[in-house]
């Protein structure tokens, strides 16, 4: 028996994805510094639940392909423990859905569906692209949408004060960096995902071509953030782009999916903004 300790907790963290949804309510509390808006509670608590769930809905899909053989830590874990989760998500969801029901005004609930079957079509457009049919959907740039509109949609929606221009820059820098953190994952993942039969951009393009996309995006996001006029804002968003540029020049990293830990936790660093 493996000896729990801190270290092990974390990695635990992020096999289950719930760094990723600790990572969106973070997001969250970003929208809601830079929007102006307030948001009740039931949308805190429902905003990581959701992402939650499907992110792992999304696990499972992967791990329930028949002849689909996926090497990763968190997929292992997933197919071992498939039915269990399968339990916890069907529960999380329930959840979501009853205080989402109870709790939101009409307008969070025409947003919470519309976004629900951009969910159910990224869901379906993944799990077809898989096993090796040579069909590409576009994933990476779904998954940035979904994450991204998910977390921003409905505190830009319940905001009383005006978009400006500072809005527009942060959702931009938060898009481009959330598309940085999925094509590294498809940069670092390229060979088991040839293995496992998934058309990634990385599969396409080739390793070098996605490589110098993420440092360009990179660069992209640095300069957009120098725009930023609230300091503690700013800092944050810069300290999540440095984490990534040095995950994606430390290789070594891949093993263990360190890399994996360390660019999904940068995404909980807005939470500093609640001190």
């Amino acid at each position: 028996m493996k000896r729990l300790t801190f270290f092990n907790i974390i990695r635990l963290f992020n096999l289950l994805s719930i760094d990723v949804a600790l990572g969106a309510l973070a997001g969250g509390v970003l929208a809601v510094k830079t929007t102006g808006a307030i948001m009740p509670f039931s949308w805190y608590l429902v905003l990581p639940l959701a992402t939650w769930v499907i992110y792992t809905i999304d696990r499972l899909l992967d791990v329930s392909i028949s002849g689909l053989k996926i090497q990763t830590m968190r997929h292992m874990l997933h197919s071992r423990y498939i039915k269990e989760l399968g339990l916890v998500v069907s529960f999380m969801a329930a959840i979501s859905l009853a205080v989402a029901t109870l709790y939101f005004p009409l307008r969070f609930i025409i947003f919470g569906v519309i976004m629900s079957v951009f969910s159910l079509i990224h869901l379906a457009g993944a799990w077809y692209s898989t096993g090796g049919r040579r069909f590409y959907y576009p994933k990476e740039i779904s998954t940035t949408f979904i994450y991204c509109a998910g977390i921003w949609g409905i505190p830009v929606i319940n905001t009383q004060a005006p978009l400006t221009c500072q809005v527009y820059v942060t959702v931009t820098v938060f898009a481009v960096l959330v598309l940085v953190n999925i094509l590294l994952y498809d940069f670092y993942e390229d060979t088991l995902d040839k293995q496992s039969g998934v058309l990634s951009l990385t599969g396409i393009f080739g390793c070098q071509t996605i490589k110098k996309a993420l440092y360009l995006l990179l660069l992209v996001a640095l300069v957009l953030t120098g725009l930023i006029k609230d300091g503690t804002t700013a800092l944050v968003l810069l300290a999540i782009a440095i984490i990534h540029l040095t995950v994606l020049k430390l290789p070594a990293l891949r093993e263990q999916e360190y890399y994996r830990i360390l660019a999904e936790g940068s995404f909980m660093l807005p939470l500093l903004l609640l001190l």
